[in-house]
Formats: C-alpha cells, structure tokens, sequence
C-alpha cells in the first residue's frame, strides 16, 4: 500500500468519522442540561459536519484528496475541530475554574480559526488565493473579529461573542459550501 492511499485511509475513513462520532455522542448525551454553551458545542458540531460535507461532496469524491499532502491537512483541519469543541466542553465540568472561562472560549474559537484558515489554504493554490470570490475570507474574518472580541468582552458577554461568532461563520462557511461553490463551479462549466 503507497502512503498516499494510506494517509487518505486513515483521514478519510477512520479520523474524520471518529472525530464526528465524538461530537455527535457527547451532543447526543440527554442527561445534559441545555445551556448557552452546549448550544454553542451544536454549533462547533454542525460546522464540523458542513466540513464534512463539503470534503466527501466537493473536494474527495473518489475518496482521496486530490493534493498530494490534504489527508495530512485534512487530519489537522479534522483535530483543529475536536479540539475546539472539547475546549469548549471543558468549560461544564463541574470542578472548571470560572476564572478560565474566557481563555477557553478563546481557545474554542482560535482552533475554528485556524481550520478555516487550513481549508482556505487547501482549497486554493498559494499562487491564486487572491483571486478567491470573497466568500472564501469571510469565515476567517468572523472568526478573527470574534477573537479581538473575546479579549476586551468581560466573562458574562463572552459567550454571547463565541455563540455570534460560530454562528456566523457557521452560515457563511455553509453558503460558500453549499450555494456559492456551485455556482462557481456552473460558471466555469459553461
């Protein structure tokens, strides 16, 4: 077996589903009390799932990412997600220092950042990444402001930041995926 098989393997049919099993089963547990933060873990999840998506259906229809290292990207991208919701889930154990809350919300956020960045970097070449339809950045940005908000947000109103955060990045990260990546690729095939 060659090691790009191998990689593509061990992202796309082991890490990948496992680290969405986690989130899914530790979402799924209903002896959890609702709160702002597990709505926030939802969606930290369901950006995970639309990544998901988007590599099986846009980027790996055959299985194996078309770059000769995105099953290594794609295992990071795949650990900057679980890390994220687990740095986020931390924060509900009952022993958690209050006095981290915001340090760990930032750490949620930073990982999603750094995975948008990842995504962005292996969807377009280097040499092109300036040419990309704006919606490429916009997660990126939401994601950055989020930060800059987080650091001057007192703890009661960090939350609130990381919940607006995700969910914008969340909703221009699915339109990219979903409608404006379509209709980029009905241009070019016309």
């Amino acid at each position: 077996m060659d090691t790009k098989r191998a990689f593509n393997q061990l992202a796309y049919q082991l890490i990948y589903p496992a680290v969405l099993g986690s989130i899914i089963f530790d979402l799924a547990d209903p002896f959890r009390v609702m709160s702002e933060v597990r709505l926030t873990g939802f969606l930290i999840g369901l950006c995970f799932v639309v990544d998901y998506l988007h590599m099986t259906l846009n980027l790996c229809k055959d299985g194996s990412s078309p770059y000769k290292y995105g099953a290594a990207i794609d295992i990071v991208i795949a650990f900057l997600f679980c890390l994220s919701y687990f740095s986020l889930s931390r924060t509900t154990v009952p022993e958690f220092d209050d006095n981290l809350l915001k340090t760990y919300f930032a750490y949620s956020l930073g990982y999603i950042f750094f995975a948008q960045l990842l995504i962005l970097l292996y969807e377009a070449p280097l040499k092109t990444i300036l040419k990309l339809n704006i919606s490429y950045y916009i997660p990126i940005l939401i994601s950055a402001s989020g930060l800059i908000g987080l650091t001057f947000s007192n703890k009661e109103n960090s939350i609130h930041i990381l919940f607006a955060s995700l969910f914008l990045t969340l909703a221009t990260y699915s339109y990219r995926v979903f409608i404006s990546s379509r209709e980029h690729n009905r241009k070019e095939s016309s």
